[in-house]
């Protein structure tokens, strides 16, 4: 019996494959779209996740509400706090501030960082070429590049050692280059297109820029999670005027993820829509092969055939149109996630709860908006059908 019905489904769509290829389109339009957005979205919080594995689990930010209250936050100072704080390893600040970079004729405009020697250490930065600034620098005329400023810069890491550029419009000495690196969403600053300065030379060149964070990592066999209330009492026993804000990776990871949910969410709601509307196309197109069908409909109930068959005969219509969108949505959306990726340069994993979300999706829809046609073709009378002319 199902077969019979298969069959005879297949020969009436392809009676009319011009109207039920748009069907299809629609379709896989709907379902390409859920496919690619929450596979990105999935491919995004995968993302985020590895740029956590760089930096490190132990890896901790202290964020001030006012440094004025704290005072100047020297390197000495940060040093001072971890006698009080057993549980840090290593604790440094830096100054953040914007200036314009000129090498030649090329110009940029990039974040400037005031840093110390064990700034690249705690943030497990690597160089391309050249070395890391010293605490021997000082108020030196050095910097250090980041990865994609050097190439903005029209430098080869290697050539860029030596070179003099203008950050804020005076020269300094270029001593080394950074090698790539993938946390810039968790850091605050994005070291890639960041310029590197001695600490006083870069509180001498920004005095209106304080620092008001300070990097850390967690001590040796230290659960994360402890070090948030130690820093948090400490500055209120020590520093009662300082508020200090802590965020351990756990915190950031939870909180990115929550971000990226729901970014995932948004994305699979607004390409819900598009699915909704190849769902109303079913529709239509079956109502009006309902419509045109009126006296087949009443030939076969009056030789016999039950409402229900009748019913069966197209659901089963509109389910497959409903799969065949289904399968070549589910290939479009792999190609546009894929593509998505490949540009962005992210590593692609297929997620296959989306592809069986999709399946699944086409085959409700089909079965949701092939109902109500077929309710209508089962319920018809047999003696109008009969009477109704093509």
């Amino acid at each position: 019996m199902i077969k019979r019905l298969a069959r005879e489904a297949v020969l009436s769509l392809w009676l009319v494959r011009q109207r039920a290829s748009l069907a299809v389109v629609g379709i896989a339009i709907g379902i390409a779209s859920v496919i690619a957005m929450v596979t990105a979205g999935k491919i995004v919080e995968r993302e985020t996740l590895r740029q956590f594995e760089t930096v490190g689990m132990d890896y901790f930010v202290v964020t001030f509400a006012d440094t004025k209250k704290l005072g100047r936050l020297e390197p000495a100072d940060a040093d001072a706090f971890l006698l009080g704080l057993p549980s840090v390893q290593s604790l440094v600040p830096y100054v953040g501030a914007v200036a314009q970079v000129q090498a030649g004729r090329r110009l940029a405009e990039a974040p400037v960082l005031g840093v110390e020697e064990r700034f690249t250490s705690v943030n497990r930065l690597e160089m391309a070429a050249g070395r890391s600034l010293h605490s021997l620098d000082q108020t030196s005329a050095f910097c250090v590049l980041g990865a994609e400023l050097v190439t903005t810069l029209g430098y080869a890491p290697v050539e860029a050692v030596g070179q003099a550029v203008r950050v804020g419009g005076v020269n300094h000495t270029v001593v080394g280059v950074l090698a790539p690196n993938s946390g810039g969403s968790v850091t605050p600053f994005n070291v890639n297109r960041a310029v590197l300065l001695p600490f006083a030379k870069a509180r001498r060149s920004f005095p209106a820029n304080p620092p008001v964070a300070l990097f850390g990592r967690v001590g040796p066999k230290v659960d994360p999670r402890t070090v948030t209330e130690e820093i948090a009492t400490y500055f209120r026993r020590f520093h009662r005027e300082t508020q200090a804000s802590v965020a351990t990776a756990e915190q950031l990871i939870a909180k990115l993820e929550d971000q990226t949910r729901l970014f995932t969410l948004m994305l699979g709601a607004i390409a819900a829509i598009s699915l909704m509307v190849g769902g109303v196309g079913v529709m239509n197109m079956m109502l009006v092969s309902v419509a045109e069908r009126r006296v087949e409909i009443g030939l076969r109930r009056a030789l016999g055939a039950e409402r229900r068959h009748v019913q069966q005969q197209f659901v089963l219509e509109a389910l497959m149109l409903c799969l065949v969108g289904g399968l070549a949505g589910t290939v479009m959306g792999i190609g546009a996630a894929w593509g998505i990726a490949h540009f962005a340069k992210w590593e692609f994993r297929l997620h296959v709860p989306a592809v069986l979300l999709g399946v699944g999706v086409s085959c409700a829809i089909g079965i949701f908006f092939g109902f109500y046609p077929a309710y209508q073709a089962a319920r018809m009378d047999i003696i109008a059908a009969l009477r109704s002319r093509r």
